[in-house]
C-alpha cells in the first residue's frame, strides 16, 4: 500500500492544478477511461480518474466512485461549472499536457496501481 496524497501529485507530475479539495486524502489506484460507464465498473474509492472526456458527467463519475482526484491529460482544462461541481464534491482536479499513457506510467512508478 502507497501513502501517496492528493497534493503529492503537483510535486511529480507536470501539471497545473485546477483546485485541490483534501490535500491529505490518500489516492489508491489509477483508473484511465473516456468510457465512464467502465469507470464506473473498475473505479475504486480514493482512486485518480485519468481521462481526455471534458464534461460534467466525469466529475458525476467521480462523485459515484468517490474518487480522490480527476487528471484531466492533452492539456484539457475543466469548465468553471466541472470545477464548482469538484469543489462541493470533494474532488481534486488536475490538468496535464502529458498523454494518458504517460500520466499512468508517471502514476505507476510513484507506486500506485492501474486497474484495468
Amino acid at each position: 500500500m502507497n501513502n501517496l496524497k492528493v497534493e503529492d501529485l503537483k510535486n511529480f507530475l507536470p501539471c497545473k492544478e485546477c483546485f485541490i479539495a483534501e490535500p491529505n486524502r490518500c489516492v489508491s489506484s489509477i483508473c484511465a477511461s473516456d468510457l465512464m460507464s467502465e469507470v464506473l465498473l473498475i473505479a475504486q474509492k480514493d482512486g485518480i480518474i485519468v481521462t481526455n472526456l471534458l464534461n460534467i458527467q466525469t466529475i458525476r463519475t467521480a462523485e459515484m466512485v468517490e474518487a480522490s482526484a480527476i487528471i484531466f491529460v492533452r492539456g484539457k482544462k475543466p469548465t468553471k461549472e466541472m470545477v464548482e461541481l469538484a469543489k462541493k464534491s470533494g474532488i481534486s482536479i488536475y490538468v496535464t499536457d502529458k498523454g494518458m499513457f504517460e500520466t499512468c506510467g508517471m502514476l505507476y512508478e510513484k507506486g500506485l496501481s492501474m486497474l484495468t
